[in-house]
């Protein structure tokens, strides 16, 4: 039987991609000049921002991922603030003075918005297929809906069957949010330029490396993918429709879509619907093995937007399947592999053009009433190139000298680099800052001392603005002694999401009873909405000890 070992690490970037030359003159995507708004229209300045995958992008030539620089966005306006809003106007952003702009009809009532950016020229409304993604069609569709009927109406076009190229290979992955704005004039703007609205990708990124022994990689591809997908987020999945990627003869129909060194691009599905099939060769024959998504109690999972799934093959027992198509109805078995699930990430990028330097958090509490030693207080990474000075310091240590280095020297050769900085804390610390250097590029870190967990069951609350959290390590204190909730009412022991709103964030620590010992280690992240920053609690809890 296969084994896959889910772990899922909680990561947010935010890092500003949108860089536009300042020009004098309006124009649109095609050269032309806009026409001059009227009386009635307010030219809406317009900041995005999008979570990535991971930076940078590996290749010139691959798929661009995390650029804004495909078509201009259309922006979707509907009259109210819910599912129920109505839809008004369609309208295009232009470039306006080096700005980034969308003309809006003004108004004093509420309006929801859907932004949708490096769109798509076509589109499948859940009716007709291939139809211009225009704003003459875009209000026929979209007349008299709601904006719940309009997220089932915002489709991709659908991909052929079998679909024998990965979608966007080469292009720019489409983007879209959602807004709401409680008035239309001269001083809104949709987003600011410190609370920018945060676009996700439409799909999700799957890739496949190997380390196992005697096995090597030859390509792999995606089956039961979907054969379209949503434009906007928050709509329901696609029910049915799927599709198996397979490459055309005399093309290896696996190989070809992914040598594995590419990634693979595919929409939302459902539970188990999808999976991936790898080609490799085992002691000189070459087979075929199918590798499921599926999560740390061996759950079959669902895919969503914007998460990159990444299966590392770990162990190959025997040779796989003969053809694809076997490999398509057999179970998984015969080959072992770790699932790694990159979801909004953790690393806070800063990026000068030339390089970046990320944190995995801007803030760290420490729940514990004693020293501690060697706490990884933050990760960094980044691509500075060699001989770029880094530095990293300790600020406004409370009392002096309670906080110091431990480890965490920075030697950049222009290569992707990661590394812990670890702390020594007295017992007498109680706040201080890291100040972390990379060329020009600066991050910091807070870090507090809060006081160690009661024996008692406790809950703590996070709020507000906070749009998920999840647990990396349960330390030393045995499964689900932390465990995480949106409501304060049903908790999970592995991440808590807000999907459509920030709002906030429950951390449960369970009774540790009589005759336990102490639970130490416990490691969470919690993610702020709109790259507010991200916040790692290491958790302590003492143990209900008779006196």
């Amino acid at each position: 039987m296969k084994q896959i070992r889910i772990i899922s690490r909680y990561l947010q970037v935010g890092i500003i991609l949108f860089f536009l030359a300042a020009c004098n003159d309006e124009y649109m995507p095609d050269g032309t000049t806009p026409q001059e708004t009227s009386d009635g229209v307010a030219q809406i300045e317009l900041f995005t921002d999008a979570e990535e995958f991971e930076k940078p992008v590996t290749r010139a030539a691959a798929t661009d991922e995390n650029s804004l620089q495909g078509s201009m966005p259309w922006i979707l306006v509907f009259r109210g603030d819910n599912n129920n809003a109505v839809f008004f106007e369609v309208s295009r952003a232009i470039l306006s003075n080096g700005k980034l702009a969308v003309p809006l009809t003004k108004t004093n009532s509420k309006s929801r918005l859907i932004i949708i950016t490096n769109p798509p020229a076509k589109f499948f409304d859940g009716a007709t297929d291939n139809l211009n993604l225009d704003k003459t069609i875009i209000n026929a569709a979209l007349s008299g809906k709601t904006y719940g009927q309009a997220l089932s109406i915002l489709n991709t076009q659908k991909l052929s069957s079998p679909q024998v190229t990965v979608p966007y290979a080469g292009g720019y992955l489409p983007m879209s949010a959602s807004r709401n704005l409680n008035s239309i004039n001269e001083q809104t703007t949709i987003g600011t330029p410190l609370n920018k609205v945060q676009l996700k990708r439409i799909v999700a990124k799957v890739t496949v490396e190997n380390t196992a022994t005697g096995f090597t990689l030859e390509g792999f591809t995606v089956v039961g993918a979907k054969q379209y997908g949503r434009l906007s987020e928050a709509a329901p999945i696609v029910v049915g429709n799927k599709v198996n990627y397979f490459a055309q003869l005399p093309t290896d129909p696996v190989s070809g879509i992914s040598n594995g060194k590419d990634p693979v691009y595919i929409y939302e599905s459902s539970v188990g619907e999808t999976s991936v099939i790898v080609k490799g060769k085992y002691n000189g024959e070459t087979s075929y093995y199918r590798l499921a998504f599926k999560d740390s109690n061996n759950a079959p999972m669902s895919i969503a937007r914007n998460k990159w799934y990444q299966f590392k093959i770990k162990n190959v027992k025997i040779a796989g399947y003969k053809t694809p198509q076997d490999a398509i109805v057999a179970p998984p078995s015969n080959i072992m592999a770790e699932l790694l699930v990159i979801d909004q990430s953790s690393m806070e990028i800063s990026d000068n053009g030339q390089y970046y330097i990320g944190m995995s958090n801007s803030e760290f509490y420490v729940y514990s009433n004693a020293a501690q030693n060697n706490l990884t207080a933050g990760t960094i990474t980044t691509n500075a190139p060699a001989g770029t000075l880094t530095k990293i310091e300790a600020m406004s240590v409370n009392p002096a000298n309670s906080m110091t280095i431990s480890s965490g020297n920075i030697v950049p050769d222009g290569t992707v680099k990661g590394m812990d900085v670890k702390v020594n804390l007295t017992s007498l610390f109680t706040t201080g800052t890291l100040r972390i250097i990379v060329g020009n590029l600066v991050r910091t870190v807070k870090v507090e001392r809060k006081p160690i967990i009661s024996w008692q069951e406790t809950k703590l609350t996070f709020s507000p603005g906070y749009v998920s959290a999840k647990i990396e390590s349960q330390g030393n204190g045995g499964d689900k002694w932390l465990t995480l909730s949106t409501d304060g009412i049903k908790y999970s022991d592995s991440e808590a999401v807000h999907p459509d709103s920030p709002g906030t964030i429950y951390l449960r620590v369970s009774n540790n009873g009589s005759g336990n010992l102490p639970r130490s280690g416990g490691v969470i992240y919690l993610g702020r909405k709109n790259s507010e920053g991200h916040l790692k609690l290491y958790v302590n809890q003492v143990s209900n000890t008779p006196r």
